[in-house]
């Protein structure tokens, strides 16, 4: 499983790409910068974007994505995410009015898009990858994806603050080759974290706890880009060797 790093970050500036992940090539979790982080040959490669939650720096290149394929021979996009994800985008986002609604207008080929609804825990399959939906505690309703093959697994928690059964799902896996997991604000911002179902270095290693896998690598990203560098220093500070931070445009074999 190769997955790229579009965009690793809770916010966009020059230096920084929202949230977007890129697995062999054909499938996203999340859509952050998933135009940004492309280019026009790799966007048509894509099939099928799954999205945690609809929360902007989760979802803001979809629109583009869907514009670009208009004009290409390809087949439908799959969108999919939790009931509340999808009904989100189409009445906030994809509502002909802030964007065209891509699932009702034809491509070359056919339409532009498709929602898919993700029932939690309910298997799915693209290609090769085998993925489940896994509720996490959000400040809205969200998921974690963990998408396998038949030699790894890789999970994925999306935002979240402290939570449980994400947690007990993981631990009932034979493996868990690679965990993404966010850290928003740093250790002093501890409040705001909470309120907004968040994580900080100190809240993060509490769940880090949680989990049974303990050889683990932990992939962390989610910086706002405020706080970057007095994040990184909380994590240098609590020095858990299983704790890496993801880079933008960074690649992963799983």
């Amino acid at each position: 499983m190769i997955l790229r790093v579009l965009g690793c970050h809770g916010g966009t500036t020059r230096e920084h790409r929202s949230v977007s992940f890129l697995i062999d090539g054909h499938l996203a979790l999340d859509a952050g910068s998933l135009a940004s982080g492309l280019s026009l040959e790799d966007q048509s490669a894509l099939e099928t974007v799954l999205i945690t939650h609809p929360h902007i720096d989760h979802i803001g290149d979809l629109g583009t994505i869907c514009d670009s394929r208009t004009h290409l021979d390809l087949p439908s996009l799959v969108v999919a995410g939790l009931d509340s994800t999808l009904d989100a985008l189409r009445d906030h986002f994809f509502n002909d009015v802030l964007w065209p609604d891509f699932t009702r207008i034809r491509g070359i080929r056919e339409h532009v898009a498709r929602w898919q609804e993700v029932e939690p825990e309910e298997t799915l399959r693209f290609r090769d990858l085998t993925v489940h939906a896994v509720r996490v505690d959000h400040s809205i309703p969200s998921c974690g994806f963990i998408v396998s093959t038949a030699d790894a697994t890789l999970a994925y928690s999306g935002d979240t603050g402290p939570t449980q059964h994400f947690w007990e799902w993981l631990n009932g896996l034979s493996r868990v080759d690679a965990l993404i997991t966010e850290v928003s604000f740093p250790d002093r911002m501890h409040e705001l974290a909470a309120r907004t179902g968040h994580l900080t270095p100190e809240s993060l290693l509490v769940e880090l706890d949680k989990l049974e896998h303990e050889a683990t690598p932990v992939f962390v990203y989610g910086f706002k880009p405020a706080f970057a560098n007095e994040i990184r220093a909380d994590l240098d500070l609590r020095d858990d060797p299983r704790i890496r931070i993801l880079e933008t445009d960074q690649v992963l074999h799983v």
